[in-house]
């Protein structure tokens, strides 16, 4: 799936649910941010940051989810993200590994700043 949508202040958050989805791919999106995912039977997630800011505006001030606590939430029973297996305890703790892609992958303000270490 291809979304392309402006950031900044005029920021969309969008919720994705079906029954039976396994595989969802929504790495070539612009500007796409999840506010909430049903998703029970997905396996795969493939996944990027990639914000569609304009030169004169900026996300700061916009509070966006937690990618892990929405896959928690919404995909329980999620296999793999992005080309990183995930653990059976995923939810519980995010490993060291998971926390890499999550630093890559997630726009909360906690991931955002991580990376920047």
């Amino acid at each position: 799936m291809e979304v392309w949508t402006p950031s900044g202040r005029g920021l969309q958050l969008f919720q994705m649910r079906s029954e039976a989805l396994e595989y969802l791919d929504v790495s070539m999106c612009r500007g796409f941010y999840l506010d909430r995912l049903e998703l029970p039977m997905l396996q795969v997630f493939k996944v990027s940051n990639c914000p569609m800011n304009g030169p004169l505006e900026s996300g700061e001030g916009i509070e966006i989810s937690c990618m892990h606590d929405l896959l928690c939430r919404g995909a329980p029973n999620l296999k793999q993200l992005n080309e990183s297996r995930l653990g059976d305890d995923w939810k519980e703790s995010a490993s060291e590994e998971l926390e890499v892609v999550l630093r890559a992958v997630c726009p909360c303000a906690r991931h955002v700043s991580d990376g920047s270490n």
